[in-house]
Formats: structure tokens, sequence, C-alpha cells
């Protein structure tokens, strides 16, 4: 071809030589293919998680096997909940506090859902998918937020964001906010709890506070806003174990490994552990005023012929009276505000409500909370597990400790500020629907939401037909005999503990 284009004089004599003395490698650019997930950039994880959620859905294909062959042979169409705006919001906020390879070694996962609805519309982390190396040491294909059924690990110890399902306990127990607990006693007996469900965890304890923080007796409000340890195992004494952790697993918290939550008295302070996407589904579950909604991650499946062969709804129910609901987010507001452990995650202009939380030893630093509109929890830590993140370098920025009031707080005010700007405020006492500009509903707060599976009532017991009253001009009724008398009363049928952070 060279030699053509120097005969019919395309190119020069110089030009013919210097192309013939090119090698061939030089001329290349190669790069690797990119496939599949590896393509989705900062939503990678995200899509690695939908791809699994279709693999495990019987909501179409006929086995796991026919599902995989149509996934990747079928061109198919899927419709994933992920919302692209608010993914670059979170990863932006998260890698402005956490770059991608900071030198802290330290690792951020961040989920949001949408409360009534379950629609997880971000998913991050500061992490580059693939395999570690030297270049490149904080690399993996873990997908922090979720547990190891979706692509995930074991989950993270939730520290003293778990003490929200102990409040809430209290509060479906009909105890008040205003109530005295004691915020100095650190000795307790394995008498003096109660394990209904597994009272063989019952033993021995002795917590403490953060030194200077708690002591005497406080209400149940303020040892909410300063997350008093005490208060709350005081509180967890004069409830069921088996309670507080079954309030939290109604309300969406997962374990990593799949397994039920340990009942035993360091579970009040966070030593279970915990994924992101189900504490934040948790928080979506007060944003909706009690309506739990399993997470979801696509929505719709179209072959290529462009047929609809499924179609998902929101997978409702709910766990909490709205009045439990309320009563929790108005406790959580006063810890996003002046004198909270979470007023860095304070949201100008708009209501907000959560929780902090710092396992032991600095191990693990949380912040999850929500508004009306989304609700988020964001881990910060080092996913190889229990390492201690005092005195500890982030972002340039040295830290004596690292809590859940300080990066992760901050991450989830610059993410909600960012998604809620020129939003107009949703106050949390909202219970109206609206429609958006395609029609749909809109429900704020998930309240009311179709969705839900009603609660089946028990048909009422049948009742006697009523005896005519005799008229005036009629005999009196013969006396009825007792044995005929319809029956009026038929028969019924030990791990560290969390901080005060």
């Amino acid at each position: 071809m060279l030699a053509k284009m120097y005969e019919l004089g395309y190119i020069t004599e110089d030009e013919f030589r210097e192309s013939v003395n090119l090698p061939i490698a030089d001329m290349l650019n190669v790069s690797a293919p990119v496939n599949g997930c590896e393509s989705a950039g900062i939503s990678v994880y995200f899509c690695e998680y939908v791809v699994k959620d279709l693999l495990a859905s019987e909501s179409w294909g006929d086995s796991q096997e026919d599902r995989l062959n149509q996934l990747y042979r079928g061109g198919l169409v899927i419709h994933t909940t992920l919302d692209t705006s608010k993914q670059q919001a979170a990863f932006d906020a998260v890698t402005t506090y956490v770059p991608v390879n900071d030198p802290s070694s330290v690792e951020m996962a961040m989920s949001s859902v949408e409360p009534g609805t379950g629609k997880i519309v971000s998913m991050v982390q500061n992490t580059n998918y693939g395999s570690a190396t030297p270049e490149d040491p904080n690399a993996t294909t873990v997908n922090l937020n979720v547990g190891m059924d979706r692509g995930g690990g074991y989950g993270f110890q939730s520290g003293s964001t778990f003490k929200v399902y102990t409040l809430i306990e209290w509060i479906r127990a009909g105890r008040g906010l205003d109530e005295l607990v004691d915020a100095s006693r650190d000795t307790y007996t394995r008498d003096d709890w109660t394990i209904s469900c597994a009272p063989e965890y019952a033993d021995a304890y002795n917590p403490s506070n953060i030194e200077g923080i708690g002591s005497g007796m406080m209400t149940v409000l303020e040892s909410t806003k300063r997350s008093v340890n005490l208060s709350f195992i005081d509180m967890a004494s004069q409830l069921d174990l088996c309670n507080i952790v079954g309030v939290a697993e109604q309300m969406g918290v997962r374990s990593g490994n799949g397994a039920a939550l340990t009942p035993n008295p360091s579970s009040v302070l966070g030593s279970n552990n915990v994924t992101p996407l189900s504490t934040a589904n948790s928080m979506a579950t007060l944003a909706s005023g009690g309506i739990m909604c399993e997470p979801l991650s696509f929505t719709k499946i179209e072959n290529q012929d462009g047929d609809v062969i499924a179609d998902i709804s929101p997978s409702c129910v709910r766990v909490l009276d709205e009045d439990v609901a309320d009563t929790t987010t108005s406790a959580l507001q006063t810890v996003v505000s002046p004198g909270g452990t979470g007023f860095r995650a304070e949201i100008p202009g708009h209501d907000a409500a959560g929780k902090t939380g710092t396992a032991n030893m600095d191990y693990h630093a949380w912040f999850m909370g929500y508004t009306s509109h989304e609700a988020s929890a964001i881990w910060l830590g080092h996913m190889e597990g229990n390492i201690s993140m005092f005195y500890t370098t982030i972002n340039g920025q040295y830290n004596i400790e690292v809590y859940g009031g300080l990066y992760p707080a901050q991450v989830f005010s610059a993410y909600h500020a960012r998604i809620l700007e020129g939003v107009a405020p949703v106050p949390f006492s909202l219970q109206t629907v609206a429609a958006n500009e395609n029609g749909a509903t809109v429900l704020p707060q998930g309240r009311d939401n179709p969705a839900i599976r009603p609660v089946p009532v028990p048909e009422p017991e049948p009742q006697p037909e009523p005896e005519p009253a005799p008229s005036e001009e009629s005999d009196p009724a013969p006396p009825v005999e007792e044995d005929t008398q319809p029956d009026q009363n038929p028969s019924e049928g030990d791990v560290d503990e969390g901080d005060g952070e």
C-alpha cells in the first residue's frame, strides 16, 4: 500500500522510507477491553449489585442459569433506580473528604435510599474497582455498602448508631423522652437483662461513658442528643434486648453475613456488624413514618424487542406506628442541631435527623440520617477489619480521634445540601402527596404508599341476632333457657462496645 501511494505521488520518497522503517508496535495503541460493569465508572459497585440482584430475583427467568444466559446474551434493557446526578454528588462528597488512595488508607462508603419506595438512588465508595496493586493499594472488588450475598463483606461494627433502636423500643413500650435515666451506673449483672429469645446471652457487663460526657440522671432526650452510653444501657436494662435487635431487623438492618443480629448487652452500643445500605434503609423507614421497603435496585426489564418481561413494584410494609416513628424523628433532630453530636450534619434550610456512631477504639465511624426526601448512611474505617483510627491524618488533616460526628456527618451534609439545591423544604410533619412532572405519585415520607402490603384484619366474632323488642300490643317473649344463651366469652385461640459518639 505504501509503495502504491509513493508510485502515484501521494507521498514523498522520504515519507515512504520513514513509514516503511517504523515498527508496527510503535503504530499501535493497544488498550485492554472494558466489559460489563467495569465500564460503569463511579457506579461500578452499584452495577455489580444490580447484576447480583437480577440473578437472585424470581421476578423473571425460569432459573438462575436462565437469567444468567438472558442477562449476557439476550440484549436486555435494565432500568435501574440509580439517579446519576445524585450518584455524582455522592461520589464528590465522599472523595472530597476522603480522597481515593488517601495516605491514611481509610475507606468510606455511602448508600442513599428513597423513603417509601426503597429505591437505591446512590451507592459509592472511595476505592477503584479491581485488584490492589502497589500503585493502587486500596483497589478492591468488594462492595463495602452491602453484604456477602451481593458482593460485599461482613459489615462493620455500628457503634452508637445502634442506640436508635433502643430509643425506638423505649418509645414503643410507652416510655417518654422526658423520663430520667441513669447516666452513671456502670456495673450490670446477668440478672439485670431480659433476653427472652436467647437468655444464654445474658452476662455481666461494665460499660463506660467517654470521659467527661454524661453523669447522674439525664432525660432520654438529652441522652440521645449527646449520645450518652450509660443512659442507653440503663434504658436497655428496662427492656427486652430481643425486641431491640428485633425492631432493628424489622426496619431493614442486616448483618453482612446474613446471620441474625446478636441480642447481647454490648449490642446496645453497636457490637453487631451491619452494612451501610441496610442502615440507610432503616433510616428511610423512619423518614416514611414507619414504613419499611425492601431495597430496590431495578424497576423494569425489557427484551431486545422492547417487550417488558419484568415490572418491579416496591415491596413495603408498616413496621412502626406513625407516632412512634415521628417521636423518634423529633428526638433525632436534636442530634443534628447545635450541641448535638451530629451538628456538622445540619443542612441549611432543611429539616434533618440522624445519629452518629463510633465503634470502640475508633475502629469505625458512622453517620446515618435522613430528610423527608432521602435517607443515607456513611461508614468510615478500614475494610480489613478493626483497626484504630486514633492519631490519623485524613486528607491532610491530623486527627487525635476520628468519630462519626466528624467526616461522616460532614459528608451527609455536603451530599444532601447539594441534591436539595433549589428544592422546597419538606417538614417532617408533612403527610400529603403530590405529582411530579411525569404525573407519577411522589410520597415524600412514604405515608399512605399504595405499595404497602395491607395488614390482615381478623374477622369480627359472630354476634347473636338481637331479639326484636316486643311491641306494646304483643305478648312478652318467652324466657330463653340458660344453656341456649350465646357464649359471650369465647376462648382465644461479648464484643467491643460502641463509644458515646
